[in-house]
């Protein structure tokens, strides 16, 4: 026979409505925790595909030392750039591949071809080809948002010498 007392009664509904609350508070934790890192792996993504792509034009430029030399890359204006048809005006092309250029249609062709594949692998990236003294700075900046709210910009750059 069980002898119940009326003073306990009501008390396990409080004791899993603490518990509710407690495990409430650790599934928002470990959303947190989740949201925290997927933007991590977001940033490094980013930061991976500038690196990739940075060192790509690099190695364009090292290519065409020429064209280096006489300032063809550093003379390129990204801002005009028209991705949807990316073709090279070499005197002789097969499909969008430049078979036979000048070291300027070369440095052209490489430019607009590095700027399309930025504009679509890095929302709202902004590449840009500068001298500095005996090399040309390749830089890749996007903006990028911040935990708390604010945005900025981030940035890869290499510096070839020619």
């Amino acid at each position: 026979m069980f002898i119940t007392s009326r003073k306990q009664r009501g008390f396990t509904l409080l004791e899993v409505l603490v518990a509710l609350i407690i495990l409430s508070i650790g599934v928002l934790g470990t959303a947190k925790l989740q949201l925290i890192g997927l933007r991590g792996t977001s940033d490094a993504n980013l930061q991976g595909q500038a690196t990739f792509l940075a060192n790509d034009m690099a190695e364009r430029i090292r290519a065409n030392r020429q064209a280096a030399l006489a300032g063809n890359y550093t003379d390129l204006d990204f801002s005009t750039l028209n991705c949807s048809s990316v073709t090279a005006t070499c005197s002789d092309t097969k499909d969008t591949e430049a078979l036979d250029c000048s070291a300027i249609e070369m440095a052209r062709f490489d430019g607009v071809q590095w700027a399309c594949q930025i504009s679509n692998q890095i929302p709202n990236a902004t590449p840009s080809l500068t001298k500095a003294g005996d090399a040309i700075e390749v830089q890749v900046s996007w903006p990028q948002l911040q935990v708390d709210g604010t945005e900025v910009n981030e940035n890869v750059s290499i510096s070839v010498l020619y």
